[in-house]
């Protein structure tokens, strides 16, 4: 197949790995020829850059800043990055593509999409990892029903229906897009979980008296990790544990300022893909957090990283994610309501104190990986689902 990505993040292979590019990379090791169309802030508002990186052509397009930002500029960069996009796909042979593939966020993707789609019969493909604008909602940053609220919720039924294909990284979320959106068919919405490229499995130490516990990943609101702050401060003079938050994001500092004085907790800043996965295997369990106020099946992809190293798993979500579903049914951790804090407390406790539940909890987390969530199944999915031979999955 002959495909253009659309990414809202600079795609950079080497300097910036990420899920997305381990799935280009496998596609293009697959024999597929890729075009790469991203939004890179660290260029000028405009500016093009065209790099080829062994096959894939790769195009960077100037923005404002998306991530990192308030709600006020990133809704604004949001809408504007059609505008810069346009630039490079006008520049583009589209006659050439067979798919177009792009995922969520942005949700802003729609006018693009139906443009191209207007030039060449070609198949759409919207891999969904953010249900926006009720994820905004369910935390507080939107009122529903609100001007901005409704304005968004036209933008993301635009992108559903433009969309020949909408991917769900879980089975709650296919159920939730089917459930608020009737009017699509069930083979419109489909399975297309995270998956990575293996990198090996971890080199947990299940022997040593002292262990790291460690969250990975954004540290924003939807994680709700300042609401999970208490746990963690109480086990303040345990000296057998260290807690590691690694990341990014809007409460970063606040998170850092919170735990400053508590010695056994140490807050990083995000590190290279390597560096990250090097401090994964030396760990002994990892954190996935999430705001016990979401009503929608969030599934955040650091999950990917603990089942590839064998971490067990410690989860403190709301109640309607099927995370829960993937840690109980697999046995690869242990769950908690994000808002009980003393169950949190007691599954930290377990997790602590019980070698061999670790043990059983790790050996069934890098099974799953290698049989769930391995690059190669996305590549595979997504091209029976092009080549319309859903009944083989």
């Amino acid at each position: 197949m002959n495909i253009l990505y659309l990414s809202a993040v600079p795609f950079k292979i080497d300097k910036n790995p990420s899920i997305y590019t381990d799935l280009i990379q496998e596609l293009d090791s697959f024999g597929d020829q890729i075009t790469v169309a991203s939004i890179d802030s660290a260029l000028k508002p405009f500016q093009v850059k065209k790099v080829r990186h062994k096959n894939i052509d790769l195009i960077y397009i100037g923005s404002f800043q998306l991530y990192n930002v308030n709600i006020f500029r990133k809704g604004l960069s949001i809408l504007s990055l059609p505008f810069f996009m346009r630039r490079a796909i006008k520049k583009l042979d589209i006659s050439k593509f067979d798919v177009i593939l792009y995922e969520t966020p942005p949700i802003t993707w729609a006018g693009i999409v139906k443009e191209i789609k207007k030039k060449n019969k070609i198949k759409s493909f919207l891999m969904l990892k953010d249900i926006f604008p009720q994820n905004a909602v369910d935390i507080g940053l939107m009122k529903e029903n609100s001007f901005i609220f409704k304005y968004f919720k036209r933008k993301e039924k635009l992108l559903y229906k433009v969309s020949d294909y909408i991917g769900c990284m879980s089975n709650g979320n296919i159920d939730y897009v089917l459930k608020n959106n009737p009017e699509f068919s069930k083979e419109k919405v489909c399975y297309f979980p995270n998956t990575k490229k293996d990198t090996g499995n971890g080199n947990i130490d299940f022997e040593k008296k002292n262990l790291q516990f460690v969250y990975g990943g954004n540290m924003g609101l939807p994680q709700g990790v300042l609401n999970i702050s208490t746990a963690i401060s109480y086990f303040k003079d345990d000296k057998e544990i260290e807690f590691i938050f690694v990341g990014k994001g809007t409460e970063w500092n606040k998170i850092d300022e919170y735990f400053r004085e508590q010695k056994n907790v140490k807050v990083l800043e995000s590190l290279p893909r390597e560096e990250y996965e090097k401090l994964l295997s030396s760990c002994d369990a990892g954190f996935i957090l999430l705001d016990s106020r979401f009503t929608i099946p969030n599934y955040p992809s650091r999950t990917l990283a603990y089942l590839e190293k064998g971490i067990p798993i410690i989860a403190a979500t709301d109640k309607n994610t099927d995370i829960k579903d993937l840690i109980q049914d697999n046995n690869i951790g242990l769950w908690s309501c994000s808002d009980d804090i003393n169950s949190l407390i007691e599954n930290i406790k377990i997790m602590k104190k019980d070698k061999e539940k670790r043990k059983r909890f790790s050996k069934n987390a890098r099974e799953l990986f290698l049989r769930e969530f391995q690059v190669e199944k996305s590549v595979d999915l997504l091209h029976k689902y092009i080549n319309n031979n859903q009944g083989d999955i």
